[in-house]
């Protein structure tokens, strides 16, 4: 068995052979002075995706913060509860644009 909890949190592993456990506690061991203990909190496949993610924002200099926060700010709430007069405000506006792009 291996402990790979850090700081109460993870999961307890186990392997068929005590070698295959030490092979899991050095590499475990190894991921935690080489990304620090708070790394390796992260699930992996979070991990992953911020990776890529970063790589996907890098060419227009944007960092993950900045897209979530951008992504939030323009998100449409589908099926959030709306007034009435903001349905109202958000069709003129709507219509005010539309008839301002036409006349220029």
């Amino acid at each position: 068995m291996v402990d790979a909890r850090r700081e109460g949190r993870g999961q307890r592993l186990f392997y068929d052979t005590r070698g295959a456990a030490d092979t899991k506690s050095r590499t475990t061991a190894r991921a935690d002075k080489l990304h620090g203990r708070a790394a390796t909190l992260i699930p992996e496949r979070l991990r992953i995706e911020a990776i890529e993610c970063g790589e996907l924002l890098a060419p227009v200099g944007a960092t993950l913060r900045e897209a979530v926060i951008y992504f939030l700010a323009h998100a449409k709430l589908v099926g959030a509860p709306r007034t009435v007069f903001s349905i109202i405000a958000q069709f003129l506006d709507v219509k005010r644009r539309r008839t301002a792009s036409r006349a220029t």
